[in-house]
């Protein structure tokens, strides 16, 4: 069952924050399976499955309800999140791959703007997020529940970095005599150039000094 007006409605009301999407870069549905580029970064291979309770509100019912697109540095998947009513839960998982075509990829942000509000019980949403290369190299959470502690940023450093990155990220909704509520999750990294790489970009700025200096000369 979808409600995802009434979604948009409560995240507008809680004065939540959203990072615009750049107009060149408009999102499409996660499956359609694209491939996306944002400076020398590289995101392919997305996967998406959806579990979700018999009973309450829960959304989206389907992967083509979630739509990813480039944001600065990274990207961002949207949809209306949610989940309502006295037991009512969605679980979401989504995969793909980021790889950078110059240098490494040495963390990985992670931020969302979920809500959780109860109606005398309680509700929580949170993103779990596994990073492999190919192994585990690190977990993320991001989560806001009605009991407090709530994280809407996390960060994952990679030392020294990798090439080429898996995630996993499980997105859960809960609520019990409750209301929990997610529509933006950003996706950032931070690249650098590969030693060789460096030495060349030396090299070259070696090279055009010495080259002033003749003319001058």
């Amino acid at each position: 069952m979808k409600f995802n007006t009434l979604i948009a409605a409560t995240v507008v009301s809680l004065g939540a924050m959203v990072v615009p999407v750049p107009a060149s870069a408009i999102p499409v549905a996660i499956t359609t399976n694209p491939t996306l580029t944002t400076g020398t970064l590289t995101f392919s291979g997305f996967t998406c499955s959806i579990t979700n309770s018999a009973g309450g509100l829960t959304s989206p019912d389907a992967c083509n309800e979630i739509n990813v697109g480039v944001i600065s540095g990274g990207i961002q998947f949207s949809s209306g999140f949610a989940a309502g009513g006295d037991s009512a839960w969605e679980d979401v998982l989504l995969g793909y791959t980021v790889a950078t075509s110059t240098g490494l990829i040495t963390d990985l942000g992670l931020g969302f703007n979920g809500t959780a509000i109860t109606f005398g019980g309680y509700s929580i949403s949170q993103v779990v997020e596994t990073a492999y290369a190919p192994g585990i190299v690190g977990v993320a959470t991001v989560t806001v529940s009605t009991l407090g502690s709530n994280t809407y940023e996390d960060l994952l450093q990679f030392e020294p970095g990798y090439s080429s990155i898996r995630i996993a990220k499980d997105i859960y909704l809960g609520a019990y005599l409750g209301s929990s509520t997610i529509s933006l999750i950003d996706q950032t990294f931070s690249t650098v150039p590969l030693p060789g790489v460096l030495g060349l970009l030396g090299i070259g700025a070696l090279g055009l000094g010495l080259g002033r200096r003749r003319k001058r000369s």
